[in-house]
């Protein structure tokens, strides 16, 4: 401090016009710098670090299925001609089975030639095209996915490509997860704190994070057991979707 003031009497005698320069100079030696250790660095807080996980189930809210219709002809034209007729009557079966919150759209469309092998003369040999059209169904109706399955077949659909149950309102499960999850993660760096003999401090930082959330597989609804006659639709359940989210917690060591 005394070569500071020092410093400051002789900048004032020499040269008056320097006074900004001595105020400058005079409070960057007076301000207190952060403290460090013996090499020079600051001194890191001492933290303590927990990860807490949560896992909440919860029923889907949403279906969404996607069948495909196959069509084969001599000619691409023919191909694709056939096929816009019967994907209009998949279409139309499907727009009937579900409710106003219900959607129907196209997912995908291919057209491709096939080819045979012809042994003796050993090429390939072009025999037709195949037009394929998938249309996908979503419906906050649970229960219609084995009628709705079932109208599309009766339509002229070819094959099922999925059945997925979705979790689309997630909020509120989401909440609950991060909660449980901030709570474990709080309990860890507590346990870790009293098995070394220190505190917790305030809380220096946190984060969350997603974890998996597979969909439920489809299954029948009797289990494995077939319909208990022709006239049955296909009996088709949902599972729980879990929704697991992580907490990442940093707390100071007092």
């Amino acid at each position: 401090m005394k070569a500071a003031l020092a410093a400051w009497e002789a900048c004032m005698s020499t040269n008056p016009s320097s006074r900004l320069f001595a105020v400058a100079f005079f409070v960057a030696v007076v301000v207190s710098p952060q403290p460090a250790n013996a090499e020079g660095r600051g001194v890191e807080p001492r933290t303590l670090e927990a990860v807490g996980r949560a896992t909440v189930r919860a029923a889907p809210d949403t279906l969404r299925i996607v069948v495909a219709v196959e069509t084969e002809a001599k000619t691409a034209a023919e191909a694709a001609k056939a096929n816009a007729r019967v994907s209009e009557q998949v279409v139309n079966a499907l727009e009937q089975g579900i409710s106003r919150d219900g959607e129907v759209s196209t997912s995908g469309y291919t057209l491709r030639a096939r080819y045979e092998y012809r042994k003796p003369e050993q090429r390939q040999e072009l025999v037709g095209y195949i037009a394929t059209n998938s249309i996908a169904v979503t419906s906050r109706s649970l229960d219609r996915a084995g009628g709705l399955i079932d109208s599309a077949v009766a339509a002229g659909a070819t094959s099922v490509a999925s059945i997925n149950f979705l979790l689309i309102e997630r909020d509120a499960v989401e909440r609950q997860a991060v909660l449980e999850a901030g709570r474990r993660a709080r309990a860890r760096v507590e346990a870790i704190a009293e098995s070394l003999g220190v505190g917790v401090g305030r809380l220096l930082r946190a984060t969350t994070e997603f974890g998996a959330t597979p969909s439920p597989h489809p299954q029948l609804a009797r289990g494995m057991m077939m319909a208990e006659s022709a006239d049955a639709g296909t009996p088709i359940s949902a599972g729980d979707i879990s929704v697991e989210m992580a907490v990442h917690v940093v707390f100071e060591v007092p």
